[in-house]
């Protein structure tokens, strides 16, 4: 075996030698010592003679006589600090910087400069077993070749090469790989929603080409990653194929065959996919779960910006919403706009940072504080983004980051940590740290060959470019590299999968088709033509800078006033070797929370006071003098550990010192404070005392402050909307309780969701008298509806004046809700008006709890206790106008109540002029009865006159035309059911007479122009006798244009002018962008396909890991069974005139499963009731629904309807086009 010894001499060999040794890790065997020797024993070249007949040196400790056409280089002195094994090995032929030397097994035995965790071995040599897919390291470092495994070992000899782990990238949007840098001037933003959303007087980046998640367009990002040696990456790859090349570890079914990862990657933690910016507060679309932690790994997108808005993002998910997420298997995502404090608490959950330092730099002009994070012992990891503002390959991040480690960061991170950054720390994060990301026994073989020729061993990597990429292996497995290396390690009959290509003037080969199954031609012409490129051999085009820059506050040029370049004089700047401007977060100085005149970022000690601090101690992160284990306020320093309330929260720290919060206790607040905007929506929160004043039962119910109380101070703000869908304590009208739940803003009404506790302290507790107030008041803009809404109220002497009124938004049609004297909705979320009140029924009171939704404002009665209603009065006369033949016979006129009398009820009838019909003075509708027909007659033709029925005060007229047969009938109207439609459709006309036809009919003529048209139609239409309108259609099917129908009756002609097109595109939802929860049902948001946000409620994940068993196309969603459920977008462009997609039973409940759609809140349709069946049933239920035909922007809602779990997918609609 060979021996090891540790060099630590000078550097004073030349830089060529030094810049050419080759490294090698971890020792295998028992002797420690190096050997003095090359293993080339047996001749092993491509041309030696191995045959019976060669002449073998029985001596295991000569010299070997190496075959004539293998070169053997010379031991070379090492770097300072490495361990150097002087194994000579195979040097390779002119030109190349390899040499492969076939073995007679499939193990593998590497050689050359070894990077293996800490140590850097020289001239060393890795094993690898012969376990294909995913070969294992059985020996790292010196002596590995004098293993039994490594005799009859392929041998790839490198002797100038720097052999390390595979990059690993744990932050990419690979469905945007396409996508060309996105430049925007000099613009530079505080929050990443400023350019998500265009919000704050920003411009929006959109990426160009867009996103592509076909397998094409994911091989595409992932042979990017690739050619800058990169084996595995998180790229948000969602439910798209990414099937070969780099291992996805954030999809299990793509990980290549590494264990148990599995990484939750998200975006959008908060379910603010629709830009909410909250300063403070955590009243977020969505905010994640806790369960979310059941992922090896939680991989959130957190604080991406510099201002409050982008800290409280931390805040929000680091305890204050109720749910804590930053624990030890989470990594963050960006951590930009974090304080010492924040980065502190990291450390102490066990808590990892993903630094995506250029596009960080590039869209704020400013950086997470990598120093700050090392000092508290957080480890940080580096990650591309994407190419529309970040990295193209992780040597580009990685040399940023070593770009702002040497100018602004005052060299706070060593050479090999940064390497650590991309390899062990990296793997770490994702919860692979077991088997990948480092060169050690066990470990898989992910290995990338860097060329070493001109450089020190790390810096082989850190300043590595696309050129200097030797080989890169997946699983001892070559995928990509120099040809001459792809050529002799991969068997003849599979070489045509690895296609040569040319690199930066280099052959190179690369095994897509052969690992993947598409070509690299298959994948270009896939994808748009205008993709970025795969790689460039200098620096890419158009990358965005890594220089720190914001208009007006610094440029990040460096001088000798300021030698960080953030734009604050060294003479001034509390931290003048490190980059560290004021953020918008910091108010208006640097970051330095002790106060100590030292900024945060250079501090030794960020957070103590103690003036004899002199670096952070990991097992006391605040300096305090107390363990972070029993320290009341680990982050904060208090040497006192005060704490007045007894609690485990010191005052230091508590946020509320003077209250005992138990375990999951909330802070006590007023609903006066919560109603008035004295207290921000967002945070947990206790109501004390609260009288329960409605029920909604399973959804709701609504609590006011008790007038008995201390408490008490007025009417005004002092009730409340609780939401409590499937809670497992239901409180009843009277009941007064304790309640701790979240505050939040729910589309403009302030509520309490999320309800964790509700204790009910009594029952049949005297309720708050409702507030007499005028409708007016409390109108959607009236004086008294915000200081009213969630409070009992009542109207006197009201009149409905319109019983069908549109839906708000997110609404459907609501059969019983009407408005009062057109000022206030009346609604049934807790009791229902049946049958529904007609226009013009009195009330002589209602009452019930203001409540504000779908934007209107609404009383909710609670019982028929609520309503006094009026007596009845007259609602209709039909039909209106009245034909009366002149003929003979009598014509039948109907007069109705708004609902049953409740006595014998008169109505006097009038007409004028009179003479024209015969009718009677007044009619009587008995007792019980709603209507009574009245009979008219007439003698005289062609004449007009008015019926006039009169009750109490309501008075309803209805015109009268008298007829005979020898009456002139002409057209008095022609329409057409569409103006506008598409090639294929069908078109319903229809026309109507002046006056009833007479007993022979009336037949119309019917043309259509132009007169060479070839459509088939009727010459002509008829009327029926007695009737005066009749109908017909035509089937526009010959091509797009534009018609005119024409219709001729005596001398009178109509006509109408119609459009056709062609048919309209159709869109598609693939859910590929959902990723709510999984095991419970959440609110949130996420981006559809098209680009537009959807906006979710009572939905969880449905995917091929996920709730597998209900998918029905890969990634759907699934609603639960109670409570709202509902996806809703609003604004949609293009129009819709059909929408399918398919339905699934989900779990085994017998409950009804049903769908109902909304247009613009408008019901355009019910699916089928299914599922109602006990047991699962996989069957696909289609819903479908065409000629919606609504044209413009739409609103569009998919909601739930039934108590059955259901899933939906493979949405679909057809635009409309006028």
């Amino acid at each position: 075996m060979s021996h090891a010894r540790s060099v630590r001499s000078p550097l004073l060999f030349p830089l060529t030698l030094l810049l050419a040794a080759s490294l090698a890790l971890g020792a295998c065997g028992d002797d420690p010592e190096p050997e003095d020797r090359p293993d080339v024993e047996n001749d092993a070249g491509p041309d030696a003679d191995v045959g019976p007949d060669a002449d073998v040196d029985p001596d295991p400790d000569a010299d070997v006589d190496p075959d004539p056409d293998v070169d053997v280089t010379d031991p070379t002195d090492p770097p300072e600090d490495a361990i150097a094994c002087d194994e000579r090995m195979p040097a390779p032929p002119t030109g190349e910087r390899c040499i492969v030397i076939p073995g007679s097994s499939d193990n593998i035995l590497i050689r050359g400069t070894i990077l293996a965790g800490g140590e850097v071995y020289h001239e060393g040599s890795l094993l690898l077993d012969d376990q294909s897919p995913n070969r294992q390291i059985t020996c790292s470092g010196c002596g590995c070749a004098d293993e039994p495994e490594a005799q009859d070992a392929t041998i790839i000899s490198c002797p100038t090469g720097v052999i390390s782990p595979g990059l690993i990238n744990p932050h990419d949007h690979i469905t945007y790989s396409l996508s060309r840098p996105q430049p925007h001037g000099e613009e530079r933003f505080d929050h990443r929603h400023d350019w998500r959303r265009g919000l704050r007087g920003h411009d929006q980046i959109d990426t160009s080409p867009g996103s592509d998640n076909s397998h094409e367009g994911i091989l595409y990002g992932e042979l990017r990653m690739l050619f800058g040696g990169a084996t595995s990456i998180v790229g948000s790859v969602g439910s798209g194929d990414a099937d070969g090349m780099l291992r996805n570890l954030d999809n299990t079914s793509y990980t290549e065959g590494l264990s148990g990862v599995d990484v939750l990657y998200r975006t959008f933690p908060l379910g603010d996919v629709n830009g909410t910016l909250r300063a403070s507060g955590c009243d977020y679309p969505g905010i994640d779960d806790e369960s979310r932690l059941s992922a090896g790994t939680y991989l959130p997108h957190v604080s991406e910006g510099i201002d409050p808005e982008a800290q409280n993002e931390f805040r929000c998910l680091s305890g204050a919403s109720g749910s804590d997420l930053i624990q030890d298997n989470t990594a963050i995502i960006h951590g930009i706009g974090l304080s010492a404090r924040d980065v502190a608490l990291m450390a102490q959950r066990g808590s990892t940072l993903v630094w995506s330092a250029r596009t960080n730099i590039d869209l704020y002009g400013n950086t997470a504080q990598a120093p700050l994070f090392k000092k508290f012992g957080v480890p940080i990891t580096l990650g591309t983004d994407w190419s529309a503002s970040g990295s193209m390959n992780m040597l580009r991040e990685l040399q940023c980051a070593d770009y702002l480690n040497r100018l602004y960061f005052d060299e706070t991170f060593t050479e090999q940590e940064l390497w650590e950054m991309v390899t062990a720390n990296a793997a770490d994060a994702m919860g692979a740290g077991d088997q990948i990301g480092r060169l050690e026994n066990g470990y898989i073989g992910d290995i990338t060959i860097f060329d070493g020729t001109d450089r020190l061993p790390y810096r082989a990597v850190i300043d590595a470019e696309i050129a200097d990429i030797v080989l890169v292996m997946r699983g001892g497995e070559p995928l990509y590299g120099d040809a001459s290396l792809i050529e002799d390690l991969v068997e003849n009959e599979e070489l045509a999968g690895c296609e040569m290509i040319d690199v930066c003037e280099r052959d190179r080969r690369l095994c897509v088709e052969l690992d993947a199954g598409k070509s690299l031609s298959d994948i270009r012409s896939a994808v748009s033509s205008s993709a970025y490129e795969l790689f460039f051999c200098g620096e890419p085009e158009d990358e965005p800078s890594c220089m720190p820059f914001r208009p007006n506050e610094y440029t990040g040029l460096t001088d000798t006033t300021d030698t960080s370049g953030d734009g604050i004089p060294d003479a001034v700047d509390n931290c003048p070797a490190f980059f560290n401007p004021i953020r918008p977060m910091d108010g208006s100085t640097q970051a330095d929370t002790n106060g100590n005149g030292l900024g945060d970022i250079c501090d030794p000690c960020p957070l103590s006071e103690d003036p004899s601090c002199t670096g952070v101690d990991p097992a006391d992160l605040d300096g305090d003098g107390e363990a972070n284990e029993t320290d009341n306020c680990p982050v904060h320093y208090n040497p006192g550990q005060e704490n007045t309330s007894g609690d485990e929260f010191g005052d230091a720290c508590s946020p509320c010192p003077e209250t005992f919060l138990g375990d999951g206790a909330a802070c006590p607040i007023s609903i006066y404070d919560l109603k008035d905007g004295t207290v921000a929506p967002g945070a947990r929160a206790t109501f004390e005392g609260v009288i329960v004043t409605a029920v909604a039962e399973g959804v709701s119910f609504f609590v006011q402050v008790d007038p008995a109380s201390d408490d008490y101070e007025r009417a005004q703000y002092s009730g409340i909307y609780v939401y409590n869908a499937g809670g497992s304590v239901e409180p009843e009208v009277g009941d007064r309780i304790n309640l701790t739940g979240s505050t939040s803003l729910f589309f403009g009404q302030i509520q309490v969701a999320n309800v964790e506790n509700i204790e009910i302290l009594e029952s049949d507790y005297p309720l708050p008298e409702p507030v007499l107030v005028n409708t007016s008041a409390i109108s959607n803009d009236g004086s008294l509806q915000e200081a009213l809404e969630g409070v009992l109220v009542r109207v006197e002497d009201v009149i409905v004046t319109d019983n069908t009124p549109d839906p708000g938004p997110g609404q459907g049609d609501n059969a019983f809700e009407f408005v009062i004297d057109d000022q206030v909705r009346v609604n049934n979320l807790i009791y229902t008006i049946d049958p529904r009140p007609e226009v013009g029924d009195d009330f002589a009171s209602i009452t019930g709890v203001l409540r504000w939704a779908n934007e209107n404002s609404k009383i909710e009665p609670r019982s028929e206790l609520d309503i006094v209603t009026g007596p009845p009065f007259l609602a209709t006369l039909d039909p209106s106008p009245l034909f009366v033949s002149a003929d003979g016979g009598t014509t039948t006129l109907t007069l109705a109540l708004n609902r049953e009398a409740e006595a014998d009820t008169t109505i006097d009838l009038s007409y004028a002029p009179e003479g024209v019909v015969t009718g009677p003075a007044s009619v009587v509708i008995d007792a019980g009865q709603l209507a009574v027909d009245v009979e008219l007659s007439s003698v005289t033709p062609d004449a007009e006159t008015t019926l006039t029925a009169t009750l109490d005060d309501v008075t309803l007229s209805a015109p009268i035309f008298t007829y005979n047969s020898a009456s002139a009938r002409q057209l008095e109207s022609f329409s057409a059911s569409t103006q506008t439609a598409f090639i294929g459709d069908q078109v319903q006309f229809d026309l109507a007479l002046n006056i009833p036809a007479g007993d022979a009919g009336a037949t119309a003529s019917i043309e259509v122009l132009p007169v060479e048209t070839t459509l088939t139609y009727p010459a002509s239409v008829t009327i029926n006798a007695g009737d005066r309108s009749a109908s017909f259609s035509l089937t526009f099917d010959e091509g797009a244009g534009d018609y005119t129908v024409e219709v001729t009756l005596g001398g009178d002609t109509l006509s109408v002018p119609v459009t056709i097109a062609e048919p309209p595109s159709e869109l598609a939802e693939s859910f590929t962008n959902f990723d709510g929860p999984g095991n419970t049902y959440g609110s949130g948001s996420f981006e559809a396909d098209a680009g537009f946000t959807w906006n979710y409620t009572g939905g969880r994940l449905v995917d091929g890991s996920t709730n597998a068993d209900y998918a029905i196309d890969g990634t759907g969603l699934m609603f639960g069974g109670g409570g709202d459920k509902s996806l809703i977008a609003e604004g949609i462009e293009g129009g819709i005139s059909s929408i399918r997609f398919d339905m699934m039973k989900a779990f085994t409940g017998g409950a009804n499963r049903q769908v109902e759609v909304f247009v613009n809140g408008a019901s355009i349709g019910t699916s089928q009731v299914f599922g109602n069946a006990s047991g699962a049933d996989p069957t696909i239920v289609e819903f479908f629904v065409e000629d919606i035909n609504v044209s413009g922007d739409f609103d569009l809602e998919i909601r739930s309807i039934a108590g059955g779990q259901v899933t939906i997918d493979n949405l679909v609609w057809t635009a409309y086009l006028p």
